[in-house]
């Protein structure tokens, strides 16, 4: 290793998938910030594109609504040659690691905006089921509603999140 600055650069790929590898389960909460600045730096998206290739789980937190519809277009037309780093160098570093721009934005705008699998599909079966489950649990609130008796709520979700997926929700 080389001590200093220079011991960061160009080590997030191997560590995230070393975590992958030796913690199951493991996954990548993306929290998008509301103005999805998120979207514009060039080692954020590297990441996010690295977990997708490693097969990471991934969950996407977004602000709001009405923040991804103000943002939507932006992320259309991504394309990241347009996206900032700290540091030049950081930014050359990992353009260089792209062989096809073209394809690399059309892999992330795929990732993020896939009508039946993107990361804001996912999103928004989430935020369906936190709904329902929101109605049921104001419905609900003169009983002993229990982290159990949610879970138990969930076992028959796979319509809203997509088999395979898990969701929990506990009230605190």
């Amino acid at each position: 290793l080389v001590p200093g600055p220079m011991s960061e650069i160009n080590k997030f790929d191997s560590l995230m998938q070393h975590l992958q590898a030796a913690s199951p389960g493991f996954a990548q909460v993306i929290a998008v910030d509301s103005r999805f600045e998120l979207f514009t730096r060039i080692w954020c998206i590297a990441e996010i594109f690295q977990a997708f290739q490693s097969r990471m789980p991934q969950a996407l937190k977004l602000h709001s609504a009405e923040a991804l519809a103000e943002k939507l277009h932006d992320l259309q037309v991504f394309n990241v040659l347009e996206a900032k780093a700290a540091s030049e160098v950081d930014r050359r570093m990992i353009l260089t690691k792209i062989d096809d721009t073209e394809r690399f934005n059309a892999d992330v705008q795929h990732l993020v905006l896939n009508p039946s699998e993107g990361l804001i599909s996912q999103w928004m079966h989430d935020m369906i089921l936190a709904g329902r489950l929101s109605r049921v649990s104001e419905t609900l609130a003169g009983g002993p509603l229990t982290n159990l008796a949610i879970d138990r709520a969930l076992e028959h979700t796979d319509e809203f999140i997509g088999p395979g997926m898990t969701t929990q929700f506990y009230l605190a």
